[in-house]
């Protein structure tokens, strides 16, 4: 609109200020959300202003189920999250539809603006309400605010909706783990100990960052277990308890694991359980670790913490191709356990060793020798770091008797689980780098039907037809490039 001023006598600014009044927004002072969409495209709408009860009241007036995207700004997965599947069309049209989202910084930082810090109490409330230990962490509500669905960690775009048809499904009621542990607390304090709900009690406690008492139920259970005969002693759940405190080597636990191993393999139905989960950790933990961060410190390699790549996965660094003194290590294990755990340690301490000094391909090639010579039982988490070995071995190694060894051990995987995108990318990769052109397609096809929106996978697909090197962008290394 173009204003013609005229003199300005006092009927002409009236007719001014009226026209002003009518281009201004409405309801400045509205309640109703700020969509932020600048971080994703054309994904989901992000609602920006509201504080946590404001954001139920709106829920309930639209009639719409609530997403909160409880993230940390140091978590990878999160990251991920934002960039593979929060920004896609398909996301955000199937949450902005159902949903009203809402981001949930759950650590604090000094760069925190004002709209995260409202969420500081807010953010603390849902931590210790709803269990919060891992991230990214998702959780839905219903349009009267009450939880129905809480899931974990990066999902790809298909599995990311999938969780959030589950959460609308009506009759949705969500179960709490740590139900009943208040009660259960009470009269375990008042010295009313029902043995069997020890292991429960001691997880409950963990989920509610309730450490104390955490250490209280295991030393009790501990104390009451060792009094017991073999059989009632080593039950499944009693075992998996204990696996999950990470006994160290001077512990009454861990001695326990050690002087049983056999039996508890048996109970456990797997040759080496005790081995892989106990024993090996906590010798790597406490021995290993320690004298690798000797041998490396005049490298300035660290041998703890977080793996350094950048963003594409390639290195950050050159290889660095020198070696620890294996030999002391073994014998520094062997004086005080025996050959068997010295030879295991060993070996995984060069896996450990050579990923962090960047000679990836040395540490394909002893991964496998690992998986060879102490073969697990496929579970979920083995299958996953399986396929990392696998994917490493892909990216760096050229030799064909490796890559080969990989593919056996895939095929395996794949066959457990057939429906596993990225193991099956894995697969066909490993087929192509070895000449298996054909077979290698066939597979490639089928993760990229599985998770139609990964661009790598598609390109993948794309250069196997045209006889060209994939990855190549990620860092893979081919024979001729």
């Amino acid at each position: 609109m173009i204003f013609k001023f005229c003199n300005m006598n006092k009927k002409c600014w009236i007719k001014l200020a009226i026209s002003l009044l009518l281009l201004a927004p409405l309801n400045m002072q509205s309640q109703e959300p700020v969509i932020d969409n600048h971080l994703n495209g054309p994904g989901i709408q992000w609602s920006k202003g509201l504080s946590w009860e404001q954001v139920k009241v709106k829920a309930k007036k639209d009639g719409k189920y609530i997403f909160l995207d409880c993230f940390t700004t140091w978590c990878g997965p999160c990251k991920r999250m934002n960039t593979e599947v929060f920004n896609l069309d398909t996301v955000g049209r199937f949450i902005n539809s159902n949903f009203i989202s809402v981001k949930v910084q759950m650590d604090r930082t000094a760069m925190d603006g004002e709209d995260v810090k409202k969420w500081y109490q807010s953010a603390d409330s849902l931590l210790s309400q709803y269990s919060i230990r891992s991230y990214p962490c998702y959780l839905f509500f219903s349009p009267e605010g009450t939880i129905v669905h809480k899931e974990v960690g990066y999902k790809a775009s298909a599995e990311f909706i999938a969780i959030a048809k589950e959460a609308i499904l009506p009759g949705r009621s969500f179960y709490d783990p740590t139900a009943g542990y208040l009660e259960l607390k009470k009269n375990f304090l008042m010295g009313n100990i029902i043995y069997d709900s020890l292991p429960a009690m001691i997880e409950m406690a963990e989920m509610r960052n309730d450490s104390i008492m955490r250490m209280q139920l295991i030393r009790t259970h501990v104390d009451i277990s060792v009094r017991l005969p073999k059989e009632k002693r080593y039950l499944p759940r009693n075992i998996e308890c204990w696996v999950a405190l990470n006994p160290g080597i001077n512990t009454k636990l861990f001695k326990m694991f050690y002087a049983d191993a056999k039996f508890i393999d048996k109970v456990m139905k797997e040759e080496g359980y005790v081995a892989a989960n106990i024993v090996e950790p906590a010798i790597m933990y406490e021995i290993a670790i320690p004298f690798l961060e000797q041998e490396a410190a005049e490298s300035g390699v660290a041998m703890t913490g977080g793996y350094l790549t950048d963003i594409s996965g390639k290195n950050l660094l050159q290889a660095d191709y020198r070696e620890a003194h294996w030999y002391k290590l073994a014998k520094l294990i062997s004086k005080r356990f025996n050959r068997y755990y010295a030879q295991r340690v060993v070996l995984k301490s060069k896996i450990e060793w050579y990923t962090r000094h960047w000679n990836y391909g040395a540490a394909a090639k002893y991964s496998l020798i690992y998986l060879n010579k102490y073969p697990p039982t496929l579970k979920k988490g083995v299958s996953d770091r399986i396929n990392a070995m696998a994917w490493n071995a892909f990216m760096y190694v050229n030799e064909k008797e490796v890559l080969y060894g990989y593919i056996r051990w895939m095929e395996k995987v794949i066959k457990a689980k057939p429906t596993v995108a990225a193991w099956i990318d894995t697969y066909a990769n490993l087929l192509y780098k070895v000449g298996l052109k054909d077979q290698a397609i066939g597979w490639q096809g089928k993760a990229v039907s599985l998770s139609p929106s990964d661009k790598d996978m598609q390109e993948a697909l794309y250069k196997m037809k045209l006889g060209q090197p994939t990855y190549v962008h990620r860092g893979a290394v081919w024979l001729n490039n």
